[in-house]
């Protein structure tokens, strides 16, 4: 969706709309819904009542504005990449080697930095989640 919607709006009202639609959302949720949330579950356990601001569920979000404003930018300087469907043994192969990264990744990294900023569980990120983005980029514009 982010290459028809980048072309349609122009990158000045497709960064806007992301912030406003991925970032209002993810704001709502970590300054109030969160907190309320949380709130509701401290006072139904009889805990002491406190304001905690969190990422919580909804941490895709803030992985899904990161990578649609990196691709807006990238996009102002890069030419579409066009390409014929790759042969299975190809993808299969690129899934493989994706497995082996994520695993290497998730086993190679202590505990202690499973937090990247508020970006939770950024090694997903590195082995699944920014080759899958890519290759929805890529196919946006290969239909």
């Amino acid at each position: 969706f982010c290459p028809k919607s980048m072309d349609r709006k122009g990158f000045r009202l497709f960064v806007q709309d992301k912030l406003v639609r991925l970032g209002g959302g993810f704001v709502l949720y970590s300054l109030l819904l969160g907190p309320i949330l949380g709130l509701y579950c401290y006072a139904y356990g009889g805990y002491p009542l406190d304001y905690v601001w969190s990422t919580g569920p909804p941490w895709f979000i803030l992985w899904l504005l990161n990578f649609t404003l990196i691709y807006a930018v990238i996009a102002q300087f890069a030419a579409p990449v066009k390409m014929n469907m790759p042969h299975p043994v190809i993808l299969l192969l690129f899934g493989a080697f994706l497995s082996a990264a994520f695993y290497g990744v998730a086993v190679g990294v202590p505990q202690e930095w499973q937090y990247l900023g508020n970006m939770v569980k950024w090694w997903y990120g590195i082995g699944l989640y920014i080759p899958f983005f890519t290759a929805g980029i890529i196919a946006g514009r290969n239909d």
